[in-house]
């Protein structure tokens, strides 16, 4: 145990800022970059990410998305710049708030990668659409202009430069969202979402079936649902409810999201 304390108390000594993860030569050698690769996951130089942010003419107090941050580096870089422009602790804390990153390197993508199969991903969160912003994409017009008939399916289907994989971003905000997911339209166009390309996987998006009616809804045009947990967040009796209100749909198991290794 006294050999552990010295590791930790060599550790403390760094510099936080300068040297943001002092372990990472370390995990880059313990898994190959040809797994790595294979598995969708690329490491971005820190020198790179510093000069990205210097080209861009970073602020503090602009407001910067990362779609696909991996191990943060992006991030890291403008935290850092943060840190170097601001000296009060408040408004440091205001600024980072305003950095937000997200990693799409999930299940859609995955599955598209690794099994050479093309996946279609539908954004059916009408209540509150993201995934055209996880992928840095613009959209003016998506799931829900369909099936309010003011589009056709093959119109709202997007490649986020990404093989094999495509999306249907969910468009406007709709109320009413159940009923227009539950209506003779929706039905229609899920048949053909789900029928008209047989050797695509497609996975339909959904809000919190805690929060709506939408997912189950949507369960009845799926084959099979997954239910998504948040690790270390979503309490016990959450979970007992969502799997109660699915004991009459296809649920094949659970999916644990955000956990830490």
């Amino acid at each position: 145990m006294q050999g552990v304390y010295k590791i930790f108390r060599e550790i403390d000594k760094f510099d936080k800022i300068k040297h943001e993860d002092i372990f990472r030569e370390i995990y880059q050698d313990l898994v190959t970059y040809k797994i790595r690769h294979s598995l969708g996951e690329y490491y971005t130089p820190s020198w790179l990410a510093s000069l990205m942010v210097k080209e861009i003419g970073f602020k503090s107090g602009m407001k910067v998305l990362d779609p696909a941050c991996g191990s943060g580096t992006f991030l890291i870089e403008l935290i850092k710049e943060i840190f170097r422009q601001v000296k009060e602790p408040k408004e440091r804390l205001k600024a980072v708030k305003n950095i937000v990153g997200f990693d799409i390197n999930n299940l859609a993508i995955s599955i598209a990668q690794k099994y050479d199969r093309t996946v279609l991903l539908v954004d059916a969160n009408l209540k509150n659409p993201m995934v055209h912003s996880y992928l840095g994409i613009d959209v003016d017009r998506g799931l829900s202009d369909v099936l309010l008939k003011e589009a056709n399916i093959h119109e709202v289907l997007i490649n986020p430069s990404i093989p094999r994989f495509i999306i249907t971003p969910a468009g406007r905000k709709v109320p009413g969202s159940a009923e227009l997911l539950n209506s003779p339209t929706a039905e229609i166009v899920f048949h053909d979402i789900k029928t008209r390309y047989p050797e695509r996987l497609v996975i339909l998006d959904s809000p919190s079936i805690l929060t709506c009616a939408d997912p189950l809804v949507l369960a009845d045009y799926a084959d099979a649902v997954l239910l998504v947990i948040e690790a270390e967040k979503t309490p016990a009796e959450d979970i007992k409810e969502a799997v109660k209100l699915l004991q009459e749909k296809p649920l094949i198991g659970v999916v644990l999201n955000k956990v830490r290794e």
